[in-house]
């Protein structure tokens, strides 16, 4: 199914880009504390989201207006976390190049 593959592709995807993302924002040092933080905020995304995502179905008797809005949030968050990375990278080479001088 194509469920499956998704899911196949998504979990390596998730476990290594956490622990990259966050050593390049927050460094190597606070790796470990700001990776621990970011599985936690994910772990509780996915507790909170399977009784929703039951209970929309009870309402409305399919997934599918759930996943537009899933699908819909996940890229306005993408694009929040890429503007604020962006924003982030900058700020850390004028801190980086002030400290240099």
């Amino acid at each position: 199914s194509c469920a499956v593959i998704l899911l196949a592709i998504a979990l390596p995807l998730v476990s290594v880009t956490i622990p990259l993302l966050s050593a390049d924002l927050f460094g190597y040092q606070s790796q470990g504390t700001s990776a621990g933080v970011f599985i936690a905020m994910m772990s509780a995304g996915m507790i909170v989201a399977v009784p929703v995502a039951n209970m929309a179905f009870d309402i409305m008797k399919s997934y599918r207006p759930l996943y537009w809005v899933s699908a819909g949030a996940t890229v306005l968050l993408i694009g929040m976390y890429l503007f604020m990375y962006a924003l982030a990278n900058r700020d850390k080479k004028r801190y980086l190049n002030n400290e240099v001088k």
